[in-house]
């Protein structure tokens, strides 16, 4: 029998993958007491382990074996029991001095696995024993950052409960809200957000949770980042507010709810770009038609000296081309 653990979070406005941890396990049926004394290893004590069985572990123990040693993957008895929802192998571990924060070499512990799993009793023996709720592996990633990705919502509370740092990030400048707002995790953000975590923390590369939710239209977690005090206008680096990223990517929801909430309809970034020249280039036609209709200005201009118009013809957007014409005439008149 096998088992194999994967957590990965895709994020796909920045572009990249991050992989969280992955843990393989390769399972086989423990050995017979009466056969520990020939075959006892570390991967027996690990394999029993991942299977709940205390018994047999302490017979294990009991030839020798190193109940904090790690096989040759870099796993412990401990990390695995806790992954695996094992309780009363976790207690004996810690009973028997295992140290709570024992890591893989890329810096995953117990706790770790324990708030990925919603493991919400486990978390609690392991910070008790001494277990670090503000521990980071080797991308920066706390235990309430596992939590979050996963939606792990007893394990978010309890995390808090036990001072972690809510709006810690890790070395991409991700917070715990970040990643669970980009995976659309309503419930968890909600926790962090009455647990004090700021709505609005940039990553390194500028952007807001709102900037990539508005993006992929989700729009129950616009509403509570927004109620949360996110900036609506806020512009990244490059330029570009949450208003800018639902054009782009044609979410007229997104747009529409950003309208009702004032976003500036005709905020430019460092090319001059405005919602509305965006949806020229785009073709995006519902779109561009909500934003005069909201009111955006066809006149505006980017530092090339472009209105939407200009854009709309250059990219032979005949469509949209021909109602901002008409904006603009209407506007003249």
């Amino acid at each position: 029998m096998k088992t194999f653990l994967f957590y990965d979070l895709c994020r796909p406005q920045w572009r990249s993958t991050k992989v969280l941890f992955c843990i393989c396990v390769a399972l086989s049926v423990c050995p017979s007491s009466s056969a520990f004394e020939l075959v006892a290893t570390v991967e027996d004590f690990i394999q029993c382990a991942s299977k709940g069985e205390v018994s047999k572990l302490a017979v294990l123990r009991a030839t020798g074996i190193n109940p904090s040693a790690s096989n040759e993957a870099g796993l412990n008895a401990l990390l695995v029991a806790a992954d695996q929802g094992h309780r009363e192998v976790v207690q004996k571990l810690l009973e028997w001095e295992v140290p709570a924060d024992l890591s893989t070499p890329g810096g995953v512990t117990p706790l770790m696995v324990a708030a990925a799993g919603n493991r919400g009793e486990i978390l609690i023996d392991l910070i008790k024993a001494g277990a670090d709720p503000n521990r980071r592996d080797m991308d920066g990633l706390n235990p309430l950052m596992y939590a979050a990705v996963s939606n792990s919502t007893e394990a978010i509370s309890e995390l808090a409960r036990a001072q972690a740092e809510v709006n810690a990030v890790d070395d991409s400048g991700l917070s715990s809200l970040t990643y669970a707002a980009v995976e659309n995790q309503t419930e968890a953000v909600n926790i962090l957000l009455e647990s004090g975590a700021n709505p609005d923390i940039p990553t390194k590369a500028g952007w807001t949770p709102l900037m990539d939710v508005s993006m992929q239209g989700h729009l129950e977690m616009m509403r509570i980042l927004l109620k949360a005090g996110a900036d609506i206008n806020r512009m990244n680096p490059y330029g570009w507010t949450p208003l800018s990223y639902a054009t782009l990517d044609n979410r007229i929801e997104a747009v529409k709810l950003l309208c009702e909430q004032g976003a500036d309809l005709d905020k430019a970034g460092g090319r001059g770009l405005t919602p509305l020249m965006i949806a020229a280039k785009k073709g995006h036609m519902e779109i561009l038609i909500h934003l005069l209709g909201a009111g955006a200005d066809p006149n505006a201009k980017n530092k090339l000296g472009q209105t939407a118009l200009d854009i709309a013809r250059e990219f032979q957007q005949e469509a949209a081309a021909k109602v901002l014409a008409a904006a603009i005439d209407g506007r003249e008149e």
